[in-house]
């Protein structure tokens, strides 16, 4: 007797939903604001006593009168300068072109002009000297702001330490012949205390181009 065998084969389905990635967004931003800070951290006040034919014939060079600045900015900056006229209580006034602005750097830190800061580049003569200082001698300030100082290749954004100056002033210091001043002595002055008031401001910028 034949035996019919059937093999019975179960195919089970397994329904399984399909699983997809989920995805949201997260809305980020970030808000800079711009800092920037300059300080006179020594000898703001400045003093020229002149009482002998010296004094009036040789005036005061830049080194006698140090003051010193600090700068901390988050972006590149440029430091400006103007001045008001010196003038007594009568009225009486000093040609501007009497006083001679230098700005000091250590020469520790040449290696920083051109890269992270750079002299102004109206009216300055520019010279490294051998007294351990690198100067850009501006002849005379003016009541306009002159630029005195910008940002290098590089850029100047940095804190106090690493943009800290020194300005000198002069009176009556030979160089002011340069721009056709003789000196004191010749020019007749009035006696009096004269006084005026040095501004320098700290401008934002952007990254110096060549």
């Amino acid at each position: 007797m034949m035996r019919n065998i059937y093999s019975l084969f179960l195919l089970l389905l397994l329904s399984v939903p399909s699983l997809h990635a989920q995805t949201d967004e997260i809305n980020i931003s970030a808000a800079f604001s711009t800092f920037i800070d300059l300080k006179i951290v020594g000898n703001a006040n400045v003093e020229w006593v002149i009482t002998t034919i010296d004094d009036y014939k040789k005036g005061f060079t830049p080194s006698q009168n140090m003051i010193t600045f600090q700068v901390a900015s988050s972006n590149n900056f440029s430091v400006a300068m103007s001045m008001t006229p010196l003038a007594d209580a009568s009225g009486n006034e000093i040609d501007l072109k009497n006083i001679l602005v230098r700005l000091f750097v250590p020469t520790s830190r040449s290696a920083e002009k051109g890269v992270r800061w750079d002299w102004g580049t109206e009216d300055y003569y520019t010279r490294t000297t051998a007294s351990g200082w690198l100067k850009s001698a501006l002849w005379y300030p003016s009541s306009t702001e002159k630029v005195i100082l910008q940002p290098g290749s590089q850029g100047n954004a940095g804190t106090y330490e690493q943009n800290e100056f020194n300005i000198g002033l002069g009176l009556g210091h030979s160089a002011t012949s340069n721009v056709g001043m003789t000196n004191l002595l010749e020019q007749n002055i009035s006696p009096g205390t004269y006084t005026g008031t040095m501004t320098l401001t700290a401008i934002p910028e952007a990254l110096k181009v060549g």
